[in-house]
């Protein structure tokens, strides 16, 4: 489903990172003083418009602050933390940014979701079904833009 994966592991001797090509950002990372900061504004600043960042690795890897201003200048980008800087963690620092989504860390065991994350995933899955291509021209602007792939919702 991609046309292309890069992968920066240090430890595997694989540094180098091609990033005003890479669309997705997926942290799979332990934190250790190398990996602290390591997503930050220079790191950001290297990707291609829109990127979408994933973290759900350990909350010190992305500077919140140069991740929350990117979100800023670059409305297309999005991201999804399930792990925070700083724990607990202030919801309304995040509340008046639409392009980021924010999830309690589960590690494996959850008893409950926040309820809008389940509505917005709920009638994602609704219009996907009953939209058919109409789906994709409804989604343009939104997160899901590049997400439908020979008719399967990814």
């Amino acid at each position: 489903l991609c046309a292309s994966v890069q992968v920066f592991d240090p430890f595997k001797n694989r540094l180098q990172l091609d990033l005003n090509k890479v669309n997705v950002v997926l942290v799979a990372a332990g934190l250790n003083p190398t990996s602290r900061h390591f997503i930050n504004k220079a790191f950001l600043d290297e990707c291609a418009a829109g990127v979408t960042l994933v973290n759900a690795a350990r909350g010190p890897i992305v500077k919140t602050d140069d991740l929350l201003s990117h979100l800023e200048q670059d409305r297309k980008a999005c991201a999804f933390l399930d792990v925070f800087e700083t724990e607990p963690y202030d919801f309304s620092l995040f509340s008046h940014h639409s392009n980021l989504h924010t999830t309690s860390h589960i590690a494996g065991v959850f008893t409950d979701l926040e309820e809008k994350m389940l509505n917005f995933e709920a009638q994602v899955i609704q219009d996907f079904l009953a939209m058919g291509d109409q789906f994709t021209q409804n989604y343009q602007q939104q997160i899901l833009q590049h997400k439908c792939h020979r008719g399967f919702l990814i």
